[in-house]
């Protein structure tokens, strides 16, 4: 298990010397033994390797660092406590089993986004100083983000794998997604070390799946008030516009491997990354979603009342497809 972590720090830190020091590189693994936090910074690394989090044998031991009712709060499905604990169980006892019925996905993905947002906040304490963020109860701005891990790549649509990253990170500003879905990152780490310009080629190969862009509005309105008005135009000269409002998740198509011209117009003093109310113009490449804009908050506050709240995750899952 170190040694496939180190491998996969040393990755993100390589990456993060050429990217300089705008932004940070992250990557994230979800995995039956452990869940992985690598930040690199300018060429900086903190890795957290967390056992504690990760799907398998640990699974019971989770309810000393959560309560239930935090993982049951990211179910789309009305499902008994009772329901969940006894997964918790089944899972250490099966951790190689495969979600069977719709519940026992909605149960691994609720699981998934709890760990996975435990552990970044576990590693968020060992950021460096050079690891700005806009707010303190929110991360530094990323480009990219990579992912891998059993939670994401058996996830039953991309769509599915995009949502429970931005649950359980909440990024901010504009980021790339990218999944590891076949784990080339470990290989990747050992071998940048004879070969570095490898792990660019790869990345750039085709091997990796590109989720698509992602751009995280930061805004205090109300929910349905309009935060953004996005333009993306295409090679050709068309155009797809949107008004986004605050709470909601909308998607402009853009294919793996095209590129295009998108122009953000933030609204009620919202913030992409760049202050409040302060407008953006860059070239973005697409990927399988997209260019996806999550008007939903950071940090994202999910409703007390449990129907209403089922039923905003079941309208996000149909705007990702899932």
């Amino acid at each position: 298990l170190l040694p496939t972590a180190y491998a996969e720090g040393r990755i993100i830190r390589f990456l993060s010397q050429m990217n300089g020091a705008s932004r940070g590189i992250l990557g994230v693994d979800i995995g039956t033994t452990a869940a992985t936090v690598a930040a690199g910074f300018n060429g900086k690394l903190t890795l957290g390797v967390y056992p504690q989090f990760g799907l398998g044998d640990n699974l019971p031991g989770l309810l000393r660092h959560t309560r239930l009712d935090d993982i049951l709060r990211w179910l789309h499905l009305d499902i008994a406590p009772s329901v969940v604990r006894d997964y918790l169980y089944q899972c250490s006892i099966y951790p190689g089993s495969i979600p069977a019925t719709k519940e026992d996905h909605a149960i691994a993905h609720a699981i998934s986004r709890q760990t996975l947002l435990l552990a970044m906040q576990q590693a968020r304490r060992n950021f460096p100083p050079e690891a700005r963020t806009l707010r303190k109860d929110l991360l530094p701005k990323f480009e990219p983000i990579l992912a891998g891990g059993s939670a994401l790549s058996d996830a039953p649509t991309p769509g599915q794998s995009l949502l429970l990253l931005l649950d359980a990170l909440q990024p901010v500003g504009i980021t790339s997604i990218i999944l590891d879905q076949n784990n080339l990152l470990p290989l990747l780490g050992a071998a940048a070390e004879s070969n570095r310009l490898l792990p660019v080629q790869v990345l750039e190969s085709g091997a990796f799946m590109s989720l698509g862009t992602v751009v995280s509005v930061i805004s205090s309105a109300t929910h349905g008030t309009p935060v953004l008005r996005a333009r993306l135009t295409y090679e050709d000269g068309s155009d797809a516009h949107a008004e986004v409002k605050f709470g909601g998740l909308e998607i402009l198509p853009l294919g793996m491997g095209q590129t295009a011209r998108l122009t953000l117009q933030p609204m009620s003093r919202s913030d992409i990354g760049n202050g409040p109310g302060r407008n953006a113009a860059l070239q973005v490449a697409g990927g399988v979603m997209g260019v996806v804009i999550d008007a939903r908050g950071r940090p994202l506050v999910l409703p007390e009342d449990p129907v209403r709240r089922r039923e905003l995750f079941k309208k996000w899952l149909w705007s990702v497809g899932g």
